[in-house]
Parts: structure tokens; C-alpha cells; sequence
């Protein structure tokens, strides 16, 4: 049930935000061709990218319901409120809602009229929230002993003058994680507010590629820790942040109209990162040359080398000699020369292969072209006919004469028969005589024409080069030629 202020509102009801987000994608989204000039996440949908503003937008009513809560946990115990606490929690209230709009005027045009969001009105409840923690963090300030606010008026000053201090968000740029990451745990993090809403705000100051990496966290008190933990793994390797400021070194931009604005911010830059790198742990100042020709040694180097290089390091923080870089580059040139010499020697070997068995058989393969059979041994009796099985040899099958010579042929082809004499033997174990008698080439009549070999008769002095020496002549009468 709802309960009333001291001002005699209705202090609203706490929100009951389940409304089945999770059957969110349900809802009819955008076409492609509707959203436009609307940043999405890389790797993702449209669909998708919608889908995750809403659940941000979730997210920030979701986070102004448990600020409400804390401060109706607060006015139960004014012993242990303190005025920085309220601050911090007030500043928080405003950028919850600042972000809340921002996503809404993003994504509201897109969103479905049956969308729970819209119909029971959550943004508008959030709103009443809002206003309603402002007046009750008011009247916890009027609150607070007056001892305690006399004891703190030094720190409440100071976190006052700090609360107005403007975090700019983080891109996710090596070279300014160090100076970010302790302005926000000096703003946030150090601070006696819930993990909550240090998880939140820390999601919130996140932008670009680096925003994707705590998606996946949920806004409870035990993943804030989580989270920071993450960002710096990822961002406090000193190798990889000694090679983001030697980038940032290198890539000074060419000044061709000297002013005393460029030339000094040239000047600037390499001091401050300068002062950067040493303050990275692991690295000496006297090392800062050897790392840095390390560094422009790899940059020279192909991906693959460098991958390898990476996979030898492993997870090792330290920072490599240029002497171990170096050997490891010139064993693994002799391992690439090594490969090199293998391959080619590998290529310059002639193969033996038999031009019976390498060549492919296809549908207009002729004796000339058949080839040796893996299984020469067949049980394939001649008095068994290869096409249609009945009691007789092919050559006599009534059915197979009926076949169009082409057919005939693949058939022939298909089951590895003699293109001689149509038998169960290849050509090569083949003791028949007997050639075509429409063209007296060295094949069975009924395959004439079968193939382009076939078709047209070769000429004399070809055949005569190309016959094979007469043999006795085949025992068996069914196998001769029609």
C-alpha cells in the first residue's frame, strides 16, 4: 500500500519492473530501413541494438527504484546518515535521469504502443519516484544532528566542492585509463554508497567498444568489485600500456605551419607521456629506449610473427630484453627458411603416376582411357549378364541393345567393363582380337559412337599405329563383337 509524506502526498509504490523483459524481442521492433542515423553496438542487429537500449532503460528505473528504497531505509536510522552520503546519493538521482530521458527520446518512437513500458507508464512512475527521493533526501538533511553536522561540515565542504567536479566518460584509450580509473574511484568508488550504484555509475561513464565489456553484469552489490576487477585486467597490462603511449609518441602530427599553439602541444605531449611511462610499473627509466626499439621492431614485423610472439609471452606483465626478442625473431626465421626448404623440395619431386589410374572417368571415356580396375579379381561370371542379371553375357541382352549407343557407354563406364568385349576383365587383361566393326577400332560395336573417340574412324595410318598385335583368337563365341 502506498504511504504518505510529511507533505501529505502519496509517496509512490515501489515499482514492479518484472514486465516480462525477457519477452521483450517479442514485440514488433524497427525495420532496418526505419532506423536511421541511430549508433548501434558493433557485432549486433538493429533489432538488437534496440533491444539493448531498453533494457538500459530498465536499468535506470530500476536503479532510481533502489535509491528510493535506500533513502526510506535511511529516514528508519538518521543516527547513521551523513550529509555526503545524501549528496552523493542526490547527484546520483539527477544523472539516473538524465540518462533515463536520453535513452527514452532514443528509442520512443521505435517502441511498439502495447509495449509494457508505455502502457503502464513506467516512465512516468520513475518520474514520481524521482521527485519524491528529492523531497525525502531534503528532509533527511533537515534531519541530521546538528553535532554531526558541525563535525562534518569540513568533509561535506569538500565533497560538495568535488560532487561538481564533471567525470567525462571513458572510450576506452590505454593511454587515459590511469589518470580516468583514479578520478573515479576517488569520485565513486572510495565513497560509502551501495555497490549498486557505484556498478551503475561506473556502466554509465562507459562508452564506445568499452561499454560492451559489462554488459553482462547484473546491477548487484557483489559485481561491482567484479567489474572493476575486469576493466583493470584489461587495461592495467604495463606492456600494453607502454605500447599505447609509444604510439601516442609516434603518431605526433606533422607540424608544416609552425604556431606557438602546435609546436607546444608537440612539446607537451611527449613530456606527459614521457612522465606517463615511467610511472608504469616494471618500467625502469633507464629501459624506456630498449622497450621503445622493441617496440618499433615489432610494429615492423608481419601479424603472424607477432602472434607467435604474443603466445610465447603469455601472460607474463614483465617486460621482454630486446636481447630475448631478438632470439626469439632469428629461431623463428630459421623455422620459416626450414618450412620453406621442405615445401620445395616436396614440389620438385616428379610424381609416378600412371595415366591409366590418374585420369578421371567420365560418361565419354573410351578404351583408350579406361582405367586399371582396384579389383581385378571380380566374380563376374560371363555367362551373367552385367545389366540386366539374367542367365546370358551383355552383349547378347536384348535390353541393353535397346539402349542409345551414349548409354550404352556409361553403363559400360559405370561398371568397369572390358570396352573390347564387354566382359567382367579391363582391357588391360583383355584377350579378345575383335575390334568395332563399324570404324575397326579397338573397341565392342554396340559402344560405337558412344563417345568422341568413337564417332568418326581414324585413318589408316593411325589405326595401324595404334592397333594392338593380333592374339589368339577368344575362345568363348559370345563374346565377340556384333
Amino acid at each position: 500500500m502506498a504511504e504518505k509524506g510529511d507533505d501529505g502526498n502519496t509517496n509512490p509504490p515501489i515499482l514492479n519492473l518484472d514486465f516480462n523483459r525477457d519477452n521483450s524481442n517479442d514485440y514488433l521492433l524497427p525495420r532496418d530501413d526505419q532506423l536511421k542515423d541511430s549508433p548501434q553496438p558493433k557485432g549486433i542487429g538493429l533489432q538488437g541494438a534496440i533491444n539493448q537500449k531498453m533494457k538500459q532503460l530498465n536499468r535506470r528505473v530500476e536503479a532510481l527504484e533502489e535509491l528510493y528504497v535506500e533513502l526510506k531505509q535511511m529516514e528508519l536510522n538518521l543516527d547513521s546518515v551523513k550529509q555526503e552520503v545524501l549528496d552523493t546519493h542526490e547527484k546520483i538521482i539527477e544523472q539516473e535521469w538524465s540518462e533515463l530521458n536520453q535513452l527514452q527520446e532514443r528509442v520512443i518512437e521505435y517502441i511498439p504502443e502495447n509495449h509494457p513500458f508505455l502502457t503502464e507508464d513506467k516512465c512516468a512512475l520513475a518520474e514520481k519516484i524521482k521527485r519524491e527521493s528529492i523531497k525525502l533526501i531534503g528532509r533527511l538533511k533537515s534531519q541530521i544532528p546538528k553535532s554531526q553536522d558541525s563535525s562534518n561540515s569540513t568533509t561535506g565542504t569538500s565533497t560538495s566542492t568535488l560532487s561538481r567536479i564533471i567525470l567525462k566518460p571513458f572510450d576506452g584509450k590505454r593511454e587515459k585509463w590511469r589518470e580516468w580509473s583514479a578520478l573515479f574511484w576517488e569520485m565513486v568508488g572510495s565513497k560509502p554508497i551501495p555497490e549498486v550504484e557505484k556498478l551503475t555509475r561506473l556502466k554509465g561513464l562507459l562508452q564506445g567498444p568499452v561499454e560492451n565489456l559489462l554488459t553482462s553484469f547484473e546491477p548487484l552489490p557483489e559485481n561491482f568489485e567484479k567489474a572493476w576487477a575486469k576493466l583493470k585486467r584489461k587495461f592495467e597490462d604495463p606492456r600494453l600500456v607502454a605500447q599505447a603511449l609509444f604510439n601516442q609518441m609516434l603518431d605526433l602530427p606533422t607540424i608544416t605551419r609552425p604556431t606557438e599553439e602546435n609546436i607546444t602541444t608537440n612539446a607537451s605531449t611527449i613530456v606527459e607521456t614521457l612522465d606517463q611511462l615511467q610511472q608504469i610499473p616494471g618500467l625502469n627509466k633507464e629501459d624506456i629506449i630498449e622497450q621503445l626499439c622493441i617496440h618499433l621492431l615489432r610494429k615492423s614485423l608481419d601479424s603472424d610473427t607477432r602472434k607467435q610472439w604474443e603466445v610465447k609471452l603469455g601472460d607474463s606483465k614483465d617486460f621482454p630484453s630486446l636481447t630475448e626478442f631478438v632470439t626469439f625473431i632469428e629461431a623463428w626465421g630459421r623455422g620459416i627458411n626450414a618450412g620453406a626448404n621442405l615445401y620445395a623440395n616436396q614440389t620438385s619431386k616428379p610424381t609416378r603416376t600412371s595415366s591409366t589410374t590418374s585420369r578421371k572417368r567420365s560418361s565419354f571415356t573410351t578404351a583408350t582411357q579406361q582405367k586399371t580396375s582396384s579389383n581385378p579379381e571380380r566374380p563376374l561370371p560371363k555367362t551373367f549378364c552385367a545389366f540386366c542379371q539374367d542367365k546370358h553375357f551383355i552383349a547378347g541382352c536384348d535390353k541393353f541393345k535397346a539402349l542409345t549407343p551414349l548409354q550404352r557407354n556409361n553403363h559400360v563406364v559405370n561398371k568397369e567393363l572390358c570396352f573390347r568385349c564387354l566382359g567382367p576383365d579391363r582391357k588391360i587383361r583383355c584377350i579378345s582380337t575383335k575390334t568395332c566393326h563399324k570404324c575397326h577400332q579397338d573397341h565392342h560395336t554396340l559402344i560405337h559412337g558412344g563417345s568422341p573417340y568413337s564417332m568418326s574412324p581414324t585413318p589408316v595410318a593411325e589405326q595401324s599405329a595404334v592397333e594392338p598385335p593380333k592374339r589368339r583368337e577368344e575362345p568363348e563365341a559370345s563374346t565377340s563383337s556384333e
